[in-house]
């Protein structure tokens, strides 16, 4: 595993945050684990990888894990714009999706909706409406 992204790096704290709330909630993720990660105004990937089974770790990795049950990239635009928003744009500048579908509804619901643990950090922090 990485190290954490520098917290001034666009796209990072969308990561930063995320590793935080999916580190308190622990593994309640139904399969074996994920991967979230954000392409950087430089053209890098910065991946949080989620594992599940057989041991719950999250971590950074230059590379979505491959035993995970999706992969989801988002480009640094899009990232800030859910921090600023809590929304993920109309029209996202990079939405790439490898994997279950159906994995990244779960995680959708349990952390990117309005009642989430990251939509309540937002609102708390004045960064969703």
């Amino acid at each position: 595993m990485s190290r954490a992204p520098a917290p001034d790096q666009l796209g990072a704290r969308f990561l930063l945050l995320l590793e935080s709330i999916v580190t308190d909630r622990g593994p309640i993720f139904p399969g074996a684990g994920f991967s979230v990660g954000v392409r950087t105004q430089d053209g890098n990937d910065l991946w949080l990888a989620v594992a599940v089974r057989p041991q719950f770790r999250v971590g950074y990795t230059d590379q979505p894990s491959p035993s995970g049950d999706f992969s989801l990239l988002l480009d640094w635009r899009d990232a800030e714009s859910i921090l600023r928003t809590g929304e993920l744009p109309a029209l996202p500048t990079r939405l790439e999706l490898r994997g279950d579908a159906a994995g990244l509804d779960r995680f959708v619901s349990s952390y990117l909706t309005n009642q989430s643990p990251l939509a309540m950090r937002l609102r708390a922090q004045g960064g969703a409406r």
